[in-house]
């Protein structure tokens, strides 16, 4: 059983993009597979998912608050003329990038896991990364949760008092 928090996280993301949007053929943890000079080996349409940053406040004791911001980046490897003056299936698979990215926002923004360990996913931004050079299309879309960290445990303080040093 896992027990941290992002694994945990991570896991139930992939599995809820896997039955709610088929249309996604690799799903997997972002690990910068589109920083590279050739197009990466991955089944596309892909979505790769990324743990950005998290801020922490204190609870009390040693409790916390994590606000975690993550990231889907979508990777499309078909390009299309989306002109006014393409034919219009070229448009059609041109807009493909905004309608899969209609299905991961539907499948997630509001979602949270069957155990509720974090609070709903929120949408918060989404932008664009074209690596032409490579072939790719890339949709990047933003969200935020929260968790409470409780399972954080202290380092047991000793009741042994030091040992003397010796005198001589």
């Amino acid at each position: 059983m896992l027990k941290n928090a992002y694994s945990r996280l991570l896991i139930d993301i992939e599995d809820r993009l896997a039955d709610q949007v088929p249309t996604l053929r690799w799903i997997d943890q972002y690990h910068g597979q589109d920083m590279t000079d050739i197009r990466p080996s991955l089944a596309y349409p892909a979505a790769l998912i990324e743990f950005e940053q998290s801020d922490y406040e204190g609870m009390g004791q040693y409790d916390q608050l994590c606000h975690a911001s993550l990231t889907v980046r979508l990777l499309l490897d078909k390009y299309a003329s989306s002109a006014q003056k393409s034919p219009i299936k070229s448009r059609n698979t041109a807009m493909l990038c905004y309608e899969l990215e209609n299905e991961v926002v539907n499948a997630l923004h509001g979602w949270t896991p069957d155990e509720d360990f974090v609070q709903p996913l929120i949408r918060t931004a989404d932008r664009s990364e074209n690596r032409n050079d490579i072939g790719l299309r890339i949709r990047i879309i933003s969200f935020s949760t929260a968790w409470e960290c409780t399972d954080i445990e202290p380092e047991p303080e000793s009741d042994d008092e030091p040992a003397e040093e010796p005198t001589e």
